[in-house]
Protein backbone atom coordinates (compact mmCIF):
# COMPACT_ATOMS: atom_id res chain seq x y z
CA UNK A 1 0.00 0.00 0.00
CA UNK A 2 1.24 3.43 -0.97
CA UNK A 3 0.46 6.94 1.14
CA UNK A 4 -0.61 9.53 -0.37
CA UNK A 5 -0.79 13.07 0.80
CA UNK A 6 -4.42 13.89 1.13
CA UNK A 7 -5.81 15.72 -1.94
CA UNK A 8 -2.86 14.48 -4.39
CA UNK A 9 -4.83 11.70 -5.78
CA UNK A 10 -7.78 14.44 -6.88
CA UNK A 11 -5.60 16.93 -8.38
CA UNK A 12 -4.04 14.67 -10.54
CA UNK A 13 -6.49 11.98 -11.16
CA UNK A 14 -7.61 12.71 -15.06
CA UNK A 15 -3.47 12.48 -15.56
CA UNK A 16 -3.61 9.01 -13.85
CA UNK A 17 -6.11 7.67 -15.97
CA UNK A 18 -4.80 9.32 -19.35
CA UNK A 19 -4.46 6.11 -21.39
CA UNK A 20 -0.65 5.57 -22.72
CA UNK A 21 -1.30 4.12 -25.88
CA UNK A 22 -2.42 0.43 -25.46
CA UNK A 23 -2.16 0.75 -22.03
CA UNK A 24 -4.90 1.55 -20.16
CA UNK A 25 -4.99 2.16 -16.11
CA UNK A 26 -6.89 1.04 -13.91
CA UNK A 27 -7.25 0.90 -10.08
CA UNK A 28 -8.73 2.99 -6.93
CA UNK A 29 -6.42 5.39 -7.54
CA UNK A 30 -7.83 6.31 -11.27
CA UNK A 31 -11.30 6.33 -10.08
CA UNK A 32 -13.32 9.63 -10.94
CA UNK A 33 -15.23 9.39 -7.94
CA UNK A 34 -14.74 7.46 -4.82
CA UNK A 35 -10.70 7.03 -4.87
CA UNK A 36 -8.84 4.60 -2.57
CA UNK A 37 -11.95 2.81 -1.93
CA UNK A 38 -13.08 -0.59 -3.23
CA UNK A 39 -16.19 0.91 -5.40
CA UNK A 40 -13.74 3.32 -6.79
CA UNK A 41 -11.60 0.50 -8.48
CA UNK A 42 -14.38 -1.26 -9.58
CA UNK A 43 -15.69 2.21 -11.37
CA UNK A 44 -12.19 2.37 -12.72
CA UNK A 45 -12.33 -0.96 -13.93
CA UNK A 46 -15.87 -0.48 -15.72
CA UNK A 47 -14.02 2.87 -17.28
CA UNK A 48 -10.90 1.33 -18.12
CA UNK A 49 -13.01 -1.39 -20.11
CA UNK A 50 -14.94 0.54 -22.01
CA UNK A 51 -12.27 2.73 -23.03
CA UNK A 52 -10.21 -0.52 -24.16
CA UNK A 53 -13.73 -1.73 -26.46
CA UNK A 54 -13.78 1.61 -28.25
CA UNK A 55 -10.46 1.47 -28.83
CA UNK A 56 -10.88 -2.20 -30.21
CA UNK A 57 -13.86 -0.98 -32.56
CA UNK A 58 -12.01 2.30 -33.76
CA UNK A 59 -10.98 1.76 -37.39
CA UNK A 60 -6.98 1.04 -37.65
CA UNK A 61 -5.21 3.24 -39.94
CA UNK A 62 -2.74 0.60 -40.65
CA UNK A 63 -2.70 -0.40 -44.71
CA UNK A 64 -3.60 -3.47 -45.14
CA UNK A 65 -1.07 -5.79 -46.15
CA UNK A 66 -1.46 -6.62 -49.75
CA UNK A 67 1.59 -9.23 -49.79
CA UNK A 68 -0.86 -11.98 -47.78
CA UNK A 69 -3.18 -11.91 -51.21
CA UNK A 70 -0.68 -13.15 -53.79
Amino acid sequence: MIAVRGGLVRAFGTVLRRPCTHLHWAGAETAAAFQTTMDGAVRAGERAADEVLVQLSAPTTQEPDHAADT
